[in-house]
């Protein structure tokens, strides 16, 4: 878990290549939104900083998740329809990869 988590906000800080699995985006997920509810809680400046500077690995985070799914990463800027935008993103983010290798790159859990 802690690794997923580190890779996202270090090696691929701005990756917007290759694949997420679904187990990597929703514990990046799962960090980032309670980070970012405990820094909102406490309130200060340290909460845009947070949101700033994880701004970009989270999206290319949500290109790779779409990569995954055989989707372009074009399909993250759904999120600017209020509402609806993020529930799509969500559909796609549950769905399972695609077995196998596909245009964005081998699965990330290996070839089955």
């Amino acid at each position: 878990m802690v690794n997923f988590i580190t890779d996202c906000f270090t090696k691929k800080y701005a990756v917007f290549e290759g694949r997420a699995r679904r187990k990597e985006f929703w514990y990046v997920q799962l960090f980032y939104i309670s980070t970012t509810s405990l820094l909102a809680y406490v309130g200060g400046d340290l909460y845009w900083a947070f949101i700033i500077v994880s701004t970009v690995p989270i999206i290319s985070l949500y290109v790779r998740r779409l990569h995954d799914i055989d989707k372009s990463g074009w399909w993250y800027w759904v999120v600017i329809i209020p509402l609806l935008g993020i529930l799509i993103l969500i559909f796609f983010a549950v769905q399972k990869g695609t077995v196998g290798a596909n245009r964005f790159g081998p699965d990330p859990l290996g070839d089955s």
